[in-house]
């Protein structure tokens, strides 16, 4: 195999920002998160982080991309790159007609690496990645997805009876699937996640963050075809939600919350197999649930909607004075619950 020499990598500026959408549009396995959509929209509600999109030339021709943010801590002390942020994919795409090899993807990695703090997420999607990255530090994770290949009659034949059970029971007692493109819906779902956050205190568990609502309107903004909240409702009262992504041939479940009242009438079973029944009808390939934070109770409800584990590695390399800082943050965190 001929060996992958010279890297050279090039700053992303605002010039770039055409090139960097085309080649997500081209990429056979680029999600909505390697988008630049996604990263304006984080550094949009974010202070002192802004888009970055590294491209990474071989002597042999062929161009990788990197999509990020930089995240600047302590006046400008501390820069990290996350690819990408709030925990979703990250990892290189490349137009569908270049002849990528996994050693390209290694050799790439390696030469951001020598960059400074970086956290990467592995993007499942990319065959090329496979078998080349444990190597770099990536310590393992997966997600879980449904493909939907072949249909909505597919997907509920390899669902666990138990979710078919939940869905005719959540039906029966009057919850009714919608995806609602009124303001007015989304802002009554920000009330349900408000009392998912409330939920999720009392019991201690950890969380990444907090969304704010203007967050959640910068996403209603954007291009219906790239966004949906999908709820389930009963008596004009939202039940439970998840706002999807949609980009080339992937959906991604991103965020989701419910209103405990209605927990025993499950409405997340109903809630997901619309969502799911709509990607099967337009012709998508997966139906991604996104990984679970390694809560159990969510990783098994999501394996009985059929779904498959897909490894998705994270990469966290940062200097000393970068982990000093979040050993501070976390303390301060726990202290206050």
């Amino acid at each position: 195999m001929p060996i992958v020499k010279d890297i050279r990598v090039l700053n992303f500026d605002g010039t770039l920002y055409n090139e960097w959408l085309t080649v997500a549009q081209s990429s056979a396995s680029a999600t909505f998160f390697h988008t630049p959509y996604w990263a304006s929209l984080w550094c949009n509600q974010h202070g002192d982080t802004v888009p970055i999109c590294y491209k990474v030339t071989f002597d042999d021709g062929v161009s990788l991309y990197l999509p990020a943010i930089q995240e600047k801590k302590l006046g400008g002390i501390i820069v990290r790159k996350q690819s990408m942020p709030g925990g979703t994919y990250g990892g290189f795409i490349y137009d569908h007609n270049v002849a990528v090899r996994a050693q390209h993807i290694q050799e790439g990695v390696k030469s951001l690496l020598r960059k400074g703090n970086w956290v990467i997420r592995e993007n499942p999607f990319d065959t090329n990645r496979l078998n080349v990255l444990s190597s770099l530090g990536f310590v393992d994770d997966f997600t879980q997805c449904i493909d939907v290949h072949n249909g909505y009659s597919a997907f509920l034949s390899g669902t666990d009876y138990a979710h078919r059970k939940n869905v005719k029971k959540a039906s029966q007692a009057g919850l009714k699937p919608d995806s609602n493109e009124e303001w007015d819906h989304w802002a009554q779902y920000y009330s349900v996640y408000e009392k998912s956050i409330s939920r999720w205190e009392k019991k201690r568990l950890i969380r990444r963050s907090f969304y704010s609502l203007a967050f959640f309107k910068e996403i209603f903004n954007l291009d219906k075809k790239l966004r949906k909240l999908w709820t389930v409702t009963i008596n004009g009262r939202i039940a439970s939600g998840i706002i999807c992504f949609y980009w080339n041939k992937h959906v991604a479940a991103w965020h989701g919350a419910g209103d405990e009242e209605f927990f025993a009438i499950r409405p997340n079973n109903l809630l997901y197999d619309a969502a799911v029944e709509h990607a099967c009808i337009n012709n998508y390939y997966w139906f991604d649930c996104n990984p679970s934070g390694g809560f159990e109770g969510v990783i098994r409800f999501k394996k009985f909607l059929g779904t498959e584990m897909m490894p998705s590695g994270v990469l966290n390399k940062k200097s000393g004075l970068l982990s000093f800082c979040q050993m501070l943050k976390n303390c301060s965190y726990r202290i206050s619950l």
